[in-house]
């Protein structure tokens, strides 16, 4: 690589875009979505 002239690039950091620290109430499920399962492999 270095004969190329060719060199690594570091991995960019992760970004967090979303506010999680704000007064703004949650949405109601609308979709009445139920990700629990009664045992592993059932939904």
């Amino acid at each position: 690589m270095q004969r190329q002239g060719l060199c690594a690039r570091a991995a960019r950091k992760l970004r967090a875009t979303t506010n999680t620290r704000h007064s703004l109430p949650v949405a109601e499920n609308l979709l009445k979505q139920d990700f629990t399962a009664s045992a592993p492999n059932q939904k």
